[in-house]
């Protein structure tokens, strides 16, 4: 599963964008979106970078066995 973005606590700062090695991100007129879910690595620079604590990341299950 790709990042999930609150988009009702994001204040639209755009840190989550700028720092995605894989430009899975992309800033709307709404706000950061998962433009390419498919090809997120889950490196988890988008959560950290978040000064909101917007973003969860949960991981497929075949990353956790």
């Amino acid at each position: 599963m790709p990042p999930v973005i609150d988009e009702e606590i994001c204040n639209l700062c755009g840190g989550c964008v700028d720092d995605c090695p894989g430009n899975i991100l992309a800033m709307t007129d709404s706000g950061p979106e998962v433009q390419y879910p498919e090809e997120c690595w889950y490196c988890g620079n988008c959560r950290v970078s978040c000064p909101c604590e917007c973003i969860l990341i949960e991981f497929p299950l075949f990353m956790l066995v």
